[in-house]
């Protein structure tokens, strides 16, 4: 037997951990995107929830419900745009990255996954880092992405940039919202695999909110999707070791060391359970 140790459990533990911290950065950009533009209590001129505080709002006929003076009633083309680019599987190079719609994961900000290059065949389309992938097929699944790196994928993804790149955390939560994926539900067609096309997605009434919230919010979560997708991108590193070594270990050619260093070293860095959540959001929403 070689002289070489397999920590299995500490790969184990940090991909847990990683998985664990995504949930937890995701879930503070949604309920801060929920606090600010569902509930309307965004921070006002004194720094208090605008609604809760007597915020004046106002009924809009477009969406049939009360929104906030001075916002107004945009489609959904005013923040986002589809890009396309084809592209044919003899032009793609062997370590181009593939993610067609069976990888993309359901209610995640981000993925890591990918299948074998020699599997993209026909229907290709370059994506790139930090662009949005939408499923367009059976929208439902909620399959809704920011790309965590440069690669090709299928034209059942949608795949969108934002008209300004400052505001792809908003553009993002807008498209991620149940509200939205229950219109794209409606908007679909075909009974079997009910597609959606960007024609009928970009017309989407969605919120343009005053005094820039929408650029706030995004400026906001901006380290939050870096994060996000730094994590996959570590998770994706981890996975292959994981799957490298564990051959090495079944056939007697490593062995294990079970004294957990890596996992040590990685718990430095803290990993927010609810109580640290719930202040760190208060914060990270208090002020406008």
């Amino acid at each position: 037997m070689n002289d070489v140790f397999f920590h299995n459990s500490d790969i184990y533990v940090l991909i847990y951990n990683k998985r664990l911290l995504n949930q937890n950065l995701e879930a503070m950009a949604k309920q801060l995107y929920d606090y600010w533009f569902v509930q309307f209590d965004f921070p006002n001129e004194d720094g208090k929830p605008y609604k809760s505080s007597g915020g004046k709002m106002v009924w809009n006929k477009k969406l049939h419900r009360e929104i906030p003076r001075n916002w107004d009633v945009v489609t959904l083309s005013e923040y986002l745009n589809m890009y396309s680019e084809k592209i044919s599987s003899i032009n793609l190079d062997v370590n181009c990255k593939y993610a067609p719609i069976e990888v993309l994961p359901r209610r995640r900000m981000s993925f890591n996954e990918c299948v074998p290059i020699e599997n993209a065949v026909s229907g290709l389309c370059r994506f790139n880092k930090k662009q949005i992938l939408l499923s367009n097929r059976r929208v439902y699944f909620h399959k809704v992405c920011i790309a965590a790196f440069d690669g090709v994928t299928r034209d059942t993804v949608i795949i969108l940039s934002p008209v300004n790149k400052a505001l792809l955390g908003y553009a993002y939560q807008i498209i991620n919202d149940d509200v939205f994926i229950e219109y794209a539900t409606r908007h679909s067609y075909g009974s079997e695999q009910p597609v959606l096309s960007w024609e009928s997605a970009k017309m989407y009434k969605t919120l343009k909110p005053g005094n820039q919230l929408d650029v706030i919010y995004s400026k906001r979560i901006s380290p939050i999707i870096d994060s996000v997708i730094r994590n996959e991108l570590e998770i994706a590193e981890l996975t292959k070791q994981r799957d490298e070594l564990l051959p090495l270990l079944m056939n007697g050619q490593v062995s294990v060391n079970s004294d957990l260093s890596v996992y040590k070293k990685e718990r430095k860095i803290p990993l927010l359970n609810s109580k640290t959540m719930s202040q760190t959001f208060k914060s990270f929403s208090a002020s406008a």
